[in-house]
């Protein structure tokens, strides 16, 4: 029964050595002009995928971290990214790590969107119709490839109040 217990002490201190070797990497990010907290904000080691996003209260926490030096990666939208090289992690240990963010210097003069508006579908017909100062009705590409008419005389006999001859 001693040797038991003995070899049950001996495992938990053994488990709790194994597991005090990793260490974990916290901290908030902020606005560098406003201090204000940035929300979603990635956090992460250089070099591999291992990371963490900033809550709302711009938090992050990088656990389960090997003992040894690492280099942070922070970036967030708009914001000048930045590198925060030889952060040194002992085993057990939670190192606090602050970051502040400034603006991207490079800021653009304009941006222009250009787009077309497509003339050949129903919702392009349809908006045609209402804004029409008489009444007037239409057939979209959409409709004549739905009912299967295979030209322009056969897709108009489909229109009220319209003959062809």
């Amino acid at each position: 029964m001693k040797n038991i217990v003995l070899s049950i002490l001996c495992f938990l201190f053994a488990a709790t050595q194994i597991f005090a070797q990793t260490g974990s990497i916290t901290g908030q990010v902020t606005d560098a002009k406003t201090g204000e907290t940035l929300f979603g904000a990635n956090v992460v080691i250089a070099g591999t995928t291992t990371g963490a996003a900033a809550d709302f209260d711009g938090n992050y926490t990088i656990a389960n971290l090997e003992a040894g030096t690492y280099d942070l990666q922070i970036s967030s939208v708009s914001y000048a990214s930045k590198t925060i090289k030889g952060i040194v992690l002992k085993a057990g240990e939670i190192k606090i790590q602050n970051i502040t963010l400034g603006t991207d210097e490079k800021v653009l003069d304009a941006i222009v969107v250009e787009t077309t508006a497509l003339k050949n579908v129903e919702t392009a017909m349809l908006a045609a119709q209402r804004k029409a100062g008489v009444v007037q009705d239409g057939l979209s590409s959409e409709q004549m490839s739905r009912n299967g008419d295979s030209n322009i005389a056969a897709a108009i006999k489909r229109v009220t109040g319209v003959s062809v001859e």
